[in-house]
């Protein structure tokens, strides 16, 4: 497979999933958020 291959079936996959990649990129913010607040504060 071609890298442009894999961007095109990536960017089809998050349009047909949207709830489920904005669900999981919240996640991952919000995680990444309190990795970081948690290594501030201590």
């Amino acid at each position: 497979m071609l890298f442009g291959e894999i961007i095109k079936m990536a960017l089809a996959s998050l349009g047909a999933n949207k709830l489920r990649a904005g669900l999981t990129m919240i996640g991952i913010t919000i995680g990444v958020f309190s990795v970081i607040s948690v290594m501030t504060a201590i």
